[in-house]
């Protein structure tokens, strides 16, 4: 069974709709239909589903998220602007690298494909978190402690660490 949520751009909130076409036409007097009130309160179940669902992408800024199973989600906007999926897709499970994500634009028709793990976010780490095993050098090397022992070899200048089976400067 297909589950599915709309997104709002601009409040950054989500939530679930049993049946994206009834609910458009069932609170078309609510504020957030209000761009598209005109267009819904002339339409009908008889409508056409999809002029129904495109009035309320186009006009107040939604997108439509469709589960199909739980490989296959599909992000339906009119627009370029998205709302941002993450928060729904951590909660539902989404974000894994099996998961297939097409991004339908209604608009012209273009779709884009993704992986679900393209949307994994997380925390914000503690305040006094020590970066500094973690963090990089310009060149890509890590960055790593000091060792006691012979000086250490000039890191390349492409950040491969190694060219050919050996360490550049070795023979």
């Amino acid at each position: 069974m297909k589950k599915c949520w709309f997104l709002q751009v601009q409040l950054v909130a989500g939530w679930p709709v049993a049946d994206p076409v009834a609910w458009c036409l069932e609170n078309a007097h609510q504020p957030l239909l209000e761009p598209a009130r005109d267009r819904l309160l002339v339409l009908d179940a008889q409508a056409d589903p999809e002029r129904i669902i495109n009035a309320a992408l186009r006009r107040c800024g939604l997108n439509l998220v469709e589960v199909g199973s739980l490989e296959r989600v599909v992000i339906i906007h009119f627009w370029t602007a998205l709302a941002d999926p993450r928060p729904l897709f951590k909660e539902e499970q989404l974000a894994r690298p099996e998961v297939r994500v097409a991004h339908l634009r209604r608009k012209n028709g273009a779709v884009i494909i993704q992986i679900g793990d393209n949307f994994l976010f997380g925390e914000q780490p503690w305040q006094g978190f020590q970066w500094g095993p973690y963090r990089r050098t310009g060149t890509g090397v890590p960055m790593m402690k000091p060792v006691i022992g012979p000086a250490p070899l000039e890191a390349p200048a492409h950040g491969l660490g190694c060219l050919n089976g050996g360490f550049r400067g070795q023979s």
